[in-house]
């Protein structure tokens, strides 16, 4: 009995032949998405107000556009908020530190 080729089959898909040129300028494209675009990350301790990091974030972006010449739809500003108890300042836990 005369079988039907692979790619003919039920369930089973022709497969191109690779091109890895393709593939470099998939990935070329896509890290130049990624990594043109300017991003600040900002670790702090927890407790600011939404409106702190609001404002925060305008003025870091309208320095980004004003000095760096980039575009504000590309700016992204991440906030990561840490714990007292999760951040050590001269080798010191800050919940440890008496306050100031």
């Amino acid at each position: 009995m005369n079988e039907a080729p692979p790619s003919r089959r039920a369930g089973v898909r022709a497969r191109r032949p690779h091109d890895s040129r393709q593939d470099a300028g998939a990935t070329k494209a896509l890290l130049i998405g990624v990594f043109t675009m300017p991003m600040v990350q900002i670790t702090m301790l927890a407790g600011r107000t939404a409106d702190q990091k609001r404002k925060i974030a305008k003025r870091i972006t309208d320095t980004l556009v004003e000095e760096a010449g980039a575009r504000r739809e590309a700016i992204v500003v991440a906030f990561h908020e840490v714990s007292k108890e999760s951040y050590a300042s001269g080798g010191e836990l800050m919940v440890d530190k008496p306050p100031k």
